[in-house]
């Protein structure tokens, strides 16, 4: 007696015989013409081929996307996530659909615009394309939430305004200053929130300097490990990078939590770090964060 089996193929759908319907595995039109009834579907950017679960040609977007496989269907996940256009999945969560940030419909309904859209110079879009070879830098820009971002190039120094939400990177900085000082911006842009609510929070006089400070510190020293994460990804040097190796090391291995380290930072960056201020002048770190607290009470 021979057993009756069943074999579920997760990339096809089961039957294709639909009375000439010509639109099967996720709503895409199959190709009944080069390997047999629906073994293509015709994606709007590729062709898939259902036998295999991957994609003929190299997905356009790869570069935005740089730890995933180049040819994988919707990341290897069909059972919860679709792909609609050959570009990117798109996820299905409590029986509604979350469009990716490169869809088109992403874009339309939420003014969505990539990294390389909101920097206004060809200088640090190179830059920026060659930094997606590392995985920190592309998550870090997709969490950065660019979208109401101007990222601008001039000699004024590197720094982010939450209020007006602008990043600006020296135009004197090489290619690789520039890739730090987007590492370091963009984890301050993710973090915009966090700013306003601190800035907020000492006007109102609801935290004391030290808090303030503390806050400042920390965010800052979130940024200072995604520098030197991305540094090491890149083959970059990145300033400290020497100093706290070892502890990245340890993150990178699962010995050590990334908030270990970026509290360790924060309190040296307390009682240890300096800075120069535009006059010229260096400082303690906690000390000028201590006068942006002052002017922040002073506005009460």
């Amino acid at each position: 007696m021979t057993a009756k089996t069943t074999h579920y193929q997760s990339f096809t759908p089961q039957s294709t015989n639909i009375g000439g319907y010509r639109y099967f595995f996720n709503g895409q039109e199959g190709n009944n013409e080069v390997f047999g009834e629906v073994a293509l579907h015709a994606f709007e950017y590729r062709m898939h081929d259902a036998r295999l679960g991957r994609f003929w040609s190299v997905d356009p977007l790869a570069a935005k996307y740089p730890w995933n496989s180049t040819y994988a269907f919707c990341e290897n996940t069909p059972i919860w996530a679709r792909e609609l256009e050959g570009l990117e999945k798109w996820i299905t969560q409590t029986s509604q659909l979350t469009f990716g940030p490169y869809s088109l419909e992403y874009v339309t309904e939420n003014n969505y615009r990539p990294l390389q859209d909101v920097i206004q110079s060809s200088h640090l879009i190179n830059a920026v394309e060659s930094a997606q070879k590392s995985q920190t830098f592309t998550s870090l820009q997709t969490t950065s939430d660019l979208v109401s971002f101007t990222v601008t190039n001039n000699d004024r120094g590197t720094w982010t305004r939450s209020g007006t939400r602008q990043i600006n990177i020296d135009s004197r900085a090489n290619s690789s200053e520039v890739i730090l000082g987007m590492a370091w911006e963009m984890t301050n842009a993710s973090n915009v929130q966090r700013l306003l609510q601190l800035e907020n929070k000492a006007s109102e006089g609801k935290i004391s300097k030290e808090e303030y400070v503390m806050g400042k510190l920390e965010i800052e020293s979130e940024a200072l490990v995604n520098q030197i994460i991305i540094a090491d990804e890149l083959e970059l040097q990145a300033p400290f990078a020497n100093e706290f190796k070892d502890d990245i090391k340890s993150i990178q291995n699962g010995t050590m939590e990334r908030q270990n380290l970026i509290d360790k930072i924060t309190q040296y960056g307390y009682s240890n770090a300096s800075t120069t201020l535009p006059d010229g002048t260096t400082t303690k770190v906690s000390d000028a964060y201590g006068k942006q607290y002052d002017s922040l009470q002073s506005k009460k």
